[in-house]
């Protein structure tokens, strides 16, 4: 195991983002050839149907969500935040689906899950951090529908985004592999960029996302084609990442 026992799989099966993610991102598909055996954390056991923040569960999926709880925000921080920025004293892993593992806290979110879908992030650079690693892995799972009506920016992306999902049949598959670390490229209360870091195959490989603060939550703003990673590829360690431990 590895990075506290976060190993998701030693099937051999491939990754999750060669099924739906890479439908979704055809430039992050360059990555995942050079790294065939990696694919998102799975591992420990966890319930979907939790709230995280001790809010009653809104019900079903397909009615219209309530608003998340007011959370504290960072009004403001520089462009190019002092990297690396820590991650939450209270973050833990939870596994979805089919074993993806993502960390989750319960101060900086998701606050919130209802009908599969994890939400209600706070208002800050680590609450955008969490729905980097959560929104894109949700969108590989049985609730997709669900996720992208809540967790996408709406518009073009989005659009061209769900056309591709309906196209594809989830066959739910997974490798091995692991989220390392994480990186804030720039910051401000209306949007973020991240970095998400992987290690995998004896090396690491980075993506870039763009979120958005919408309707009280940070959403994935893909880009016009309805992609949602900008693959960065294969980097030399985890320098100037912020590592995650367990």
């Amino acid at each position: 195991m590895t990075d506290g026992g976060r190993r998701w799989s030693e099937d051999g099966k491939p990754p999750f983002w060669t099924e739906r993610g890479w439908i979704v991102s055809a430039v992050f598909l360059a990555g995942a050839v050079l790294l065939s055996g990696m694919v998102w954390i799975g591992g420990l056991g966890g319930d979907d149907s939790a709230d995280l923040g001790g809010q009653a569960a809104a019900g079903p999926a397909k009615q219209p969500a309530p608003p998340c709880p007011p959370t504290s925000t960072v009004a403001s921080a520089p462009a190019q935040p002092p990297a690396p920025t820590k991650p939450p004293a209270d973050v833990s892993w939870r596994a979805v689906d089919v074993g993806y593992q993502v960390p989750v806290s319960a101060s900086q979110g998701p606050l919130r899950i209802e009908g599969g879908v994890l939400r209600c992030f706070a208002h800050t650079p680590i609450g955008a951090v969490l729905a980097a690693h959560i929104i894109p892995v949700k969108l590989d799972g049985p609730d997709w529908q669900t996720v992208a009506d809540l967790q996408v920016l709406p518009g073009q992306g989005r659009e061209v985004l769900t056309a591709r999902l309906d196209r594809v049949v989830n066959n739910n598959r997974r490798g091995g592999g692991n989220y390392a670390g994480y990186a804030v490229d720039a910051y401000t209360p209306e949007a973020a960029t991240v970095q998400l870091l992987v290690h995998g195959a004896g090396s690491y490989m980075a993506s870039r996302i763009e979120l958005r603060w919408d309707d009280g939550d940070w959403k994935l703003a893909p880009s016009r084609v309805g992609v949602v990673f900008e693959s960065i590829g294969t980097v030399a360690s985890s320098r100037g990442f912020s590592v995650w431990r367990q």
